[in-house]
C-alpha cells in the first residue's frame, strides 16, 4: 500500500528505505521494495539503523547520492521510531 501510494499519489520514480533492525520494520521494508520495483520504480538503497540511534547523518550521508524522491522509514519502537529529522 505505502509503495502504491509513493509510485500513484507522490509520482516517485526512485525511493529508499531505513528500517530499525527489527523483524516488523524489515520485513515492511522488504515487502514496500518488492511492491515497489514491481511498479515500475528503483529502490536506491536500503539501510538499517539501531532503535536508539539519534544521529542520522551517516545513513542518511550514504543514500544520498541515489536520488531518490521517497524515503520509507518503517520501525516499530514504542517511540516512534528513527526519523530522518532527527
Amino acid at each position: 500500500m505505502a509503495a502504491e501510494f509513493a509510485i500513484k499519489q507522490l509520482k516517485a520514480k526512485k525511493a529508499a528505505t531505513i528500517h530499525d533492525g527489527s523483524v516488523y520494520a524489515e520485513q515492511l521494508q522488504a515487502v514496500f521494495a518488492e511492491t515497489f520495483k514491481k511498479m515500475g520504480g528503483t529502490i536506491t538503497s536500503q539501510e538499517a539503523v539501531a532503535p536508539t540511534d539519534t544521529d542520522m547523518r551517516p545513513v542518511l550521508t550514504k543514500i544520498a547520492t541515489g536520488g531518490q524522491n521517497s524515503l520509507l522509514t518503517p520501525s516499530s519502537s514504542p517511540r516512534g521510531g528513527t526519523s530522518p529529522a532527527r
